[in-house]
């Protein structure tokens, strides 16, 4: 936060200066990314630990580790309906396997003249 802040200063310094029009567009461009950024890193501060800025849906592993930075809500939810997804197709998956492996056992198990009754009915 006070990086940013003292890098604002020295680029609004810098605009002041310069004449070139191409350039001082491109320094109000980045005081504005700056700012949206300062705005968004309020908007997280996370009260139970001071200085820590958390989303609300952050996953628990992310919570431990400050390094991570937390991710916008629309993001956050897509990840997770993506895992849900993932899941249901790693079930129907885990299932077909099982029901293939039963019926190799149950053809192993039965006789010759069995499994030919069962292939003619």
């Amino acid at each position: 936060m006070i990086q940013i802040q003292r890098k604002d200063i020295k680029i609004r310094k810098v605009m002041r200066k310069t004449k070139n029009k191409y350039r001082r567009d491109e320094l109000r461009k980045m005081v504005l990314v700056q700012n949206t950024m300062k705005k968004w890193q309020e908007q997280h501060i996370d009260n139970s630990q001071p200085g820590r800025r958390i989303q609300r849906n952050e996953p628990v592993r992310n919570r431990c580790n400050p390094t991570i930075a937390p991710m916008p809500n629309q993001r956050n939810q897509l990840l997770h309906q993506i895992s849900a997804i993932q899941l249901v197709y790693l079930y129907q998956i885990n299932a077909m396997w099982l029901l293939m492996n039963l019926t190799m056992k149950v053809k192993s198990s039965l006789s010759s003249n069995q499994f030919q009754f069962l292939n003619n009915s």
